[in-house]
């Protein structure tokens, strides 16, 4: 096991690929975006396990339900030594992370506000719309055409 502290995004990449086992031991129900990263890079998970990890990472990441080590070290060495696991991790787990991207959970994000407002009866706020500038800047507006612009003082 080697702790590495912090690093530089740029550098994780290459960490998690390089790592032969991600272990995540941690009963906080957070979003689960490390284990997310390892997989993605296609580096076998072991994680606690909870809500959250049975949905992003299920079934590709060995979920561990207890605190008890042993148990841990049995999941660890399983993902060490079983070469399906491993190759089926490599080989699978980055497209089904690839369901997780940033876009990707904007996207549905923005989709579930506009479905709850609609289902509430309030409107969702106008699209806004995007025009290039002559300078070749990207101009957001929201509303009439200018109308979110100040207006010059005489």
């Amino acid at each position: 096991m080697v702790r590495i502290g912090s690093v530089e995004e740029g550098e994780l990449p290459a960490l998690l690929s390089a790592a032969a086992v991600f272990v995540h031991p941690t009963w906080d129900d957070g979003f689960g975006y490390p284990p997310l990263e390892a997989l993605a890079c296609g580096t076998p998970v072991v994680v606690s396990d909870l809500a959250i990890t049975r949905e992003l990472l299920a079934p590709h990441a060995l979920r561990v339900g207890s605190d008890d080590p042993r148990r841990w070290a049995d999941a660890i060495d399983h993902a060490l030594h079983d070469a399906a696991h491993r190759e089926t991790v490599a080989r699978v787990a980055p497209t089904w992370t690839s369901r997780f991207g940033v876009d990707r959970l904007g996207a549905r994000l923005v989709h579930a506000y506009r479905r709850t407002l609609a289902r509430s009866g309030s409107a969702p706020p106008p699209r806004a719309r995007r025009q290039a500038s002559s300078q070749h800047h990207v101009v957001d507006e929201v509303g009439p055409r200018g109308a979110d612009r100040a207006q010059p003082h005489a």
